[in-house]
């Protein structure tokens, strides 16, 4: 989000993000990174003031787990944005639809949006959220940049070797265990060449937790990537980066629609619940060579669909430009 803000020239005046540091407007009673305690206390509690926001053009806030409460009070005082990273989204939409309507006035609902980054929540819309909403829900998906991680994509350049072995990246697989599959996980690459990164993969032979840079250069360097969500998250972030390497997917599917986004159609990757599915497309990345190739590059063009930051920039830019006109 920091990169998005600054390539759209805008400041987070109340917030706990990096440009809201550096670029905060000098506003009475705020210090620190963020609101200060006493604001960042009652904004929190939905005890806040209007003039909590003394400054603010818009209220942006990111999956907030009491989402129809929060979007019900802040629409009070300015236009209200909130993206829903898709984990909680069915229970978020059902708490809308069943509850907002009760909470707002009708003058209010126009400042209210929803940014989701997911294209499943299509079929929860209708009956769980009011007509008068489904036109100001946006589907923006993660950004990221090519730049950051395949510039071989961009200057033409040769991509780096891939080595004879999978890659898994977890935050932490022994504390989530079966929330992350890891009982399916080691079916997968059960006789096969892996390696792991996260906390604690050190104790499972991996590893351990290492730095952003080194988790680029093993999903640039690995025949295929191995992703396992922690539930109930469809999707998770590092499966998208590996992706935007090349790297071919294979990913495991928890049953919360990762599936149906459309990431893995056409043959792109291998998006399953079944562990032999899973350990086929696995064992063909790493022993031939020209399907391997093959999926290296469904996943760039794949990656170039979904998340490239320049397409994915413009829907903030064109969210960001509505509610501003609502403000004027």
């Amino acid at each position: 989000m920091n990169q998005i803000f600054k390539h759209l020239g805008m400041t987070v005046v109340n917030g706990n993000m990096d440009r809201s540091f550096e670029e905060r407007p000098p506003i009475g009673g705020y210090s620190g990174f963020d609101f200060g305690e006493e604001v960042r206390g009652r904004v929190n509690r939905l005890t806040c003031l209007e003039s909590d926001f003394d400054g603010s053009d818009m209220i942006f806030m990111i999956n907030p787990s009491d989402f129809h409460q929060r979007i019900a009070h802040f629409a009070k005082f300015r236009p209200v944005c909130m993206y829903l990273c898709g984990q909680w989204l069915e229970t978020q939409l059902d708490e809308m639809a069943g509850n907002i309507n009760g909470q707002v006035d009708r003058k209010e609902q126009p400042r209210m949006w929803v940014a989701c980054y997911s294209k499943v929540e299509e079929e929860y819309l209708r009956p769980r959220v009011y007509k008068e909403l489904q036109d100001r829900i946006h589907h923006i998906r993660f950004a990221k940049k090519f730049e950051d991680y395949a510039p071989w994509v961009l200057n033409g350049g040769t991509a780096p070797e891939r080595h004879h072995h999978l890659f898994t990246t977890c935050n932490d697989f022994l504390a989530r265990a079966s929330s992350c599959y890891i009982a399916q996980w080691h079916q997968v690459v059960n006789g096969m060449n892996y390696r792991l990164a996260g906390r604690r993969s050190e104790e499972m032979g991996g590893l351990g937790l290492i730095s952003f840079d080194q988790l680029r250069e093993e999903m640039r360097g690995c025949a295929c990537y191995l992703g396992v969500p922690c539930w109930p998250a469809p999707l998770v972030l590092n499966m998208i980066e590996a992706m935007m390497t090349g790297a071919p997917v294979a990913f495991y599917e928890n049953g919360r629609g990762a599936a149906h986004e459309g990431i893995f159609a056409d043959a792109t990757g291998c998006c399953s619940s079944d562990v032999s599915g899973l350990r086929a497309f696995a064992s063909r990345c790493l022993n031939e060579k020209g399907f391997q190739e093959e999926q290296v590059g469904k996943s760039i063009e794949r990656a170039k669909e979904f998340f490239d930051f320049d397409k994915q920039v413009e829907k903030w830019r064109v969210l960001f430009g509505q509610m501003e006109d609502l403000w004027k």
